[in-house]
Order: C-alpha cells, then sequence, then structure tokens
C-alpha cells in the first residue's frame, strides 16, 4: 500500500513539473508571439531605396526625401580603386605590395537623391555590407572614399555622412574593405541601408 502511495507521490510531482513546463513554454511561446518584428523589405541593384525616413543609427537622420540606387558592384584592389577613383592617385598607391593588389574592396557604384530636403543626410558608415556564405560583414571605408571626394579630402576624419544639396542627385563609388585586406572570394552581398522603423536590403551580385 506505502508502495502504491510513493508511486501516486512520483506521478504526480512528474505530471506537476510537465504541467510547469508547459505553462512556460507557452509563456515563452506568447511573447515570441507577440514581440515587435521590424519589417524587411528586400530590393535589387538598379532599383531606387527611397529612405522615407527610415535611418540606420539614429532617428536624427531625416532621410525624408533621401533614396538611392546601387548602379554597379564589383571587387577590386585597394591600387585599382586608387587609380580608377582617387583625386590625386600617385599620393595613395603602394606599389610593389601584394596585399594591396589583390581583390579586396568590394565597389558599389551607388547614385542617391534628394528631393527637397534641406537638413537629412545618409549614415554611409552605418551600412553594413554582409557576404552572404561564408557570413561576413564589411564597412565602408572613410579614409579611401575620402579620397575620391574633393569636398572631404584633408579633413582628416573621413565621411561618416553623406548629405546632398536639395533636388540634386550625386553618384559616388563606395569601397569596403576588411583591416587583413584579404581577397573577397564569394561575390553575393546584402547592404542594409536602414535598420528602422523599416530595414531596407539591396541584394547585390558583385562582378
Amino acid at each position: 500500500m506505502s508502495g502504491h502511495r510513493a508511486v501516486s507521490r512520483r506521478t504526480f510531482a512528474i505530471a506537476g513539473s510537465l504541467a510547469v513546463c508547459a505553462l512556460i513554454t507557452g509563456r515563452i511561446w506568447q511573447v515570441n508571439a507577440n514581440a515587435y518584428r521590424i519589417p524587411v523589405i528586400r530590393h535589387k541593384m538598379g532599383e531606387w531605396v527611397e529612405l522615407d525616413g527610415t535611418f540606420l543609427t539614429f532617428n536624427g537622420e531625416h532621410t525624408e526625401g533621401y533614396s538611392l540606387r546601387v548602379d554597379q558592384a564589383e571587387v577590386i584592389s585597394y591600387n585599382e580603386y586608387m587609380r580608377r577613383y582617387a583625386l590625386e592617385p600617385a599620393e595613395v598607391l603602394h606599389e610593389n605590395e601584394e596585399k594591396y593588389d589583390s581583390a579586396c574592396v568590394p565597389c558599389l557604384t551607388i547614385t542617391m537623391k534628394n528631393d527637397n530636403n534641406s537638413d537629412g543626410y545618409f549614415h554611409m558608415f552605418g551600412a553594413l555590407l554582409t557576404c552572404v556564405k561564408p557570413v561576413n560583414w564589411y564597412r565602408v571605408n572613410m579614409d579611401m572614399l575620402e579620397e575620391t571626394e574633393r569636398a572631404y579630402k584633408g579633413k582628416g576624419n573621413g565621411i561618416a555622412d553623406i548629405s546632398l544639396r536639395p533636388d540634386t542627385e550625386y553618384t559616388l563609388h563606395v569601397p569596403f574593405l576588411q583591416p587583413n585586406y584579404d581577397p573577397v572570394i564569394p561575390r553575393i552581398f546584402e547592404w542594409r541601408v536602414s535598420n528602422l522603423p523599416v530595414r531596407h536590403v539591396i541584394d547585390i551580385v558583385a562582378e
């Protein structure tokens, strides 16, 4: 008889534990189901992305009226980038150094336009380029970009933000680089150009 009571107590304890686990699991599911999910909108190369007040880091970016488009994507070397786009290539080329001639720079040719916004900007430094497989990420190399833009060259602190005069359009050649200058083998990327309240992501296939 005592054995029967012991089995009953064990059965009751196990059932109680399972009920508690079920309650916890149900609560976790409910929290996850009700959690806020950031809408993600994917875009193709050649498509205009209207930022329309979305931002990467600060809601003070005021991107209303700003839009951008990726016209071309390729992977080139540091030296090739500087030969093509630097204002004074001779000052920044690294001849006879192997790492500067490796295909280590994903370069996006982008066009931006500003429709009647006098105080907004695009936070270029916050726009991450992610390699899909294997997963790897790249930031814009602001020092390289500075060498191509007369308005910023010589300022000494690179370019973190890009702002355009109202009702203008401009094309940039945006370099991404990791510190170790490793060659970029996979050529499929995602470029995140806003985070909140909507995440705009451009799918990139580089030449």
